[in-house]
């Protein structure tokens, strides 16, 4: 898959879970390709009721493995951004993203988990 196939993906899944979701009513986010990235993607906050999501192309290897990004980055925005405990962001992050896989995408759940 080459990398604007692959941004097209990332974009258009995004969109597709932020309306499914409903989060584009409360937040507006800005999507931003930057391969300079160590990770495969990245959520800030930028300013009030705005994120700006960051994601590597050139990481991002796979349908499976982008949707597992991205809905991993959306699950940051259900925690608080002043907690400062990294792992527990990380681990809520994470369980979010892995049970809307289970839920939702049965059939790559098995790729995600690994």
């Amino acid at each position: 898959m080459n990398n604007k196939t692959k941004k097209d993906l990332f974009e258009r899944q995004f969109h597709y879970w932020i309306v499914k979701l409903e989060l584009d009513k409360k937040y507006k986010f800005d999507l931003k390709q930057d391969n300079r990235m160590n990770s495969y993607a990245s959520i800030e906050v930028n300013g009030k009721n705005s994120y700006e999501v960051r994601y590597n192309t050139k990481r991002l290897s796979g349908q499976y493995k982008i949707i597992h990004t991205l809905l991993h980055e959306i699950g940051h925005t259900f925690y608080d951004f002043r907690i400062k405990d990294d792992i527990m962001h990380e681990a809520g992050a994470e369980h979010f993203a892995l049970s809307t896989i289970k839920k939702e995408m049965p059939k790559i759940y098995k790729q995600c988990i690994r």
